[in-house]
C-alpha cells in the first residue's frame, strides 16, 4: 500500500516543519502568488491590456471618445459614411522589470524557524504590491490627472466628506471635449479609493450619519463601523499601503491600461551557492519577478482629492 504523501502548506501552523516546506517546491512560490492575487488596488481600477509581446507599447491620451461626425440619413444604395475617432497626445509606455526575493538559511530549516520563513514569504508579497500600487500612482501623477483639495482633513468637525467627494465625481462627468459645454466626454465616475484607515473618519461625519434615521438607523455607519456597498453611488475601494493624505474618484477600466510582457512569477527553491546544504551561503531562495507597463489614457475620468490628512 502506498504511503500518504500529505499536502504540505506554509499555513498549516505549529505541526508544519521548515524542512516539509523546502521539499515541496511548489510551497513557498504558490504561497507568494496567492498573496499577491487579487491585492494589487491598480489591477481593479485598470483594465488589462493582455502581453504586449514587446517591451515599449504605444498609446494616446486623451483620443476623443466619439467619432467626428453623427449619423446621417442614408437614401437606399446610398453610401454610408465613415467618420474618424480624431488623434489624442502620443505616448509610451514602457515595460519595467521588478523582483524580490524569499530566502530560507540553513538554521531556518535545522532549527525549524517556520515563523521566520512566514514573515520572509508575507514580507516578499507585500513588498511586491506596495511595489505595484506605487507605479500606478505613479502613472497617475505623469497623466495630469485634475485634482480638487479638500474642504478640511476628514478627521476635523469642520470637514464635508460628502462635499468632497461630491466635487470629485463632478469635476470627472463635467469634462468637456477641447472646453466644448455641448460636447461632454460622457465619463461616468464609479469608485472611490482610499486608505483603510481614512474609514473610521466616516463614523464621526456628521454629514454620513444624519441620513440613517428611521427605519434605516440600524445601518447608521457610527453603529455598524463599517461603510455601506457604495458611497454617493460610488464603490468604496480601500487598502492599508494606499496614500493617507489623498483619495481617488474614477471610473473603473477607462483612467488606464496595464499589460504584463511577463506576468508576475516565483521560481521554487534553489541553492543560492549552487553547493550541498545551500552553497557557500548556506540559503536557499525562490525568486519573484514581473515585467509590467503602466499607461494612463484616459487622464480625465479620474480625480484625486488631495488634503484629506
Amino acid at each position: 500500500m502506498a504511503p500518504n504523501t500529505p499536502v504540505v502548506s506554509i499555513d498549516d501552523g505549529k505541526n508544519v516543519t521548515v524542512n516539509q516546506v523546502m521539499g515541496d517546491p511548489r510551497a513557498i512560490p504558490q504561497r507568494v502568488i496567492d498573496l499577491v492575487r487579487d491585492n494589487i488596488i491598480g489591477e481593479t481600477l485598470f483594465r488589462n491590456a493582455g502581453n504586449p509581446g514587446g517591451l515599449l507599447v504605444q498609446f494616446q491620451r486623451s483620443t476623443p471618445l466619439f467619432l467626428d461626425g453623427d449619423p446621417e440619413v442614408v437614401a437606399e444604395f446610398g453610401e454610408i459614411p465613415v467618420f474618424d475617432l480624431g488623434e489624442g497626445l502620443p505616448e509610451v509606455a514602457r515595460g519595467v522589470k521588478t523582483a524580490a526575493a524569499v530566502r530560507v538559511s540553513r538554521e531556518m530549516r535545522d532549527f525549524n524557524q517556520i515563523d521566520k520563513v512566514r514573515k520572509q514569504v508575507t514580507g516578499t508579497a507585500n513588498t511586491v504590491i506596495r511595489a505595484n500600487d506605487a507605479a500606478f500612482r505613479s502613472a497617475l501623477d505623469g497623466a495630469s490627472v485634475p485634482e480638487i483639495a479638500a474642504t478640511a482633513a476628514w478627521e476635523d468637525a469642520i470637514s464635508k466628506i460628502r462635499t468632497d467627494i461630491k466635487e470629485a465625481a463632478k469635476t470627472i462627468a463635467s469634462a468637456l471635449h477641447d472646453g466644448d459645454p455641448t460636447k461632454p466626454k460622457g465619463y461616468v465616475p464609479d469608485t472611490l479609493v482610499l486608505n483603510s484607515a481614512l474609514l473610521y473618519d466616516f463614523m464621526d461625519d456628521e454629514d454620513f450619519n444624519k441620513i440613517y434615521v428611521g427605519n434605516i438607523a440600524d445601518q447608521n455607519i457610527s453603529y455598524t463601523g463599517k461603510l455601506p456597498n457604495k458611497v454617493l453611488n460610488l464603490n468604496v475601494l480601500h487598502s492599508p499601503l494606499w496614500p493617507m493624505d489623498r483619495g481617488l474618484v474614477c471610473q473603473r477600466g477607462v483612467t488606464g491600461f496595464y499589460a504584463d510582457p511577463r506576468p508576475l512569477e516565483s521560481t521554487g527553491l534553489y541553492p543560492e551557492g549552487g553547493g550541498p546544504n545551500g552553497g557557500s551561503t548556506e540559503t536557499w531562495r525562490s525568486d519573484t519577478t514581473q515585467i509590467r507597463m503602466i499607461g494612463v489614457d484616459e487622464p480625465e475620468s479620474a480625480c484625486w482629492i488631495n488634503g484629506i490628512q
